[in-house]
């Protein structure tokens, strides 16, 4: 069967060793970094808590080509069952339950569908203050970064992205996994922000501040004839009569 990336591996797990067995773990060590393809020392070793055993453990990892030819007809079948007239039955049925809000791909999106899904989440995450500048203490560079509440100690952290709203944009479209955390986070900021109409306006005027600041001036050089611009203005009026509807 033909493989693609097919990947040797071994692992090896030693007694951490004493002033008397140090130079022999260490040797075992050094012979397998000489024989082994690939192999790391900081990676590919482990402490054994027993004192008197090694393990070792030599795995093939590959990915059977027709396997991606399958997926893509599966992927062709999920996406015309889930646009099809019966698409909230069909939906039901593959994913096994029903819910109120819209149910994800099984599939991950490709970066030019996930690029016009975010679109409308970022420009939400600024006026909800979940994206600020921040800064490379050690080179000075400046760039934008995601807020994400720290669980473990309080406080927040925070997830680099691009240097501006186009290459921030750029970054959410080649990573699933930040562009989930900031559309989470948009609809959890969303529930606490977006509830009375003061609230509502406040963020529709901050709102207006990113199309006429970040898109307008920084995308579109000013240029009110710009495309990009007159489809972002339409978002944002589309979001205003949406998530920051004044009741």
């Amino acid at each position: 069967m033909l493989l693609l990336q097919h990947v040797s591996m071994i692992q090896l797990s030693l007694p951490k060793g004493d002033e008397n067995t140090t130079a022999i773990r260490n040797k075992i060590i050094k012979e397998f970094e000489k024989q082994v393809p690939g192999f790391n020392p900081k990676e590919d070793v482990s402490e054994n808590y027993k004192p008197n055993q090694i393990v070792i453990v030599a795995a093939n990892a590959g990915f059977p080509l027709r396997y991606l030819s399958n997926v893509k007809v599966l992927k062709e079948k999920y996406d015309k069952l889930i646009s099809a007239p019966e698409k909230e039955l069909n939906l039901m049925v593959l994913h096994t339950e029903s819910f109120t809000a819209p149910l994800p791909s099984l599939f991950e999106v490709d970066s030019r569908e996930l690029l016009k899904e975010m679109e409308r989440p970022l420009m939400l995450a600024y006026p909800l203050g979940l994206i600020a500048e921040q800064s490379n203490p050690a080179t000075g560079e400046r760039f934008e970064a995601l807020r994400i509440p720290d669980e473990t100690f309080g406080g927040d952290t925070w997830l680099p992205l691009g240097k501006d709203f186009a290459s921030t944009l750029s970054v959410l479209a080649g990573d699933f996994k930040t562009s989930s955390i900031l559309k989470q986070r948009v609809a959890e900021e969303l529930k606490k922000q977006a509830i009375s109409n003061e609230q509502k306006t406040a963020l529709k005027k901050l709102l207006g501040d990113v199309i006429n600041v970040r898109i307008l001036n920084g995308l579109c050089g000013g240029n009110q004839f710009d495309d990009k611009y007159k489809r972002y203005r339409e978002l944002g009026v589309d979001i205003i009569n949406n998530e920051l509807k004044v009741l």
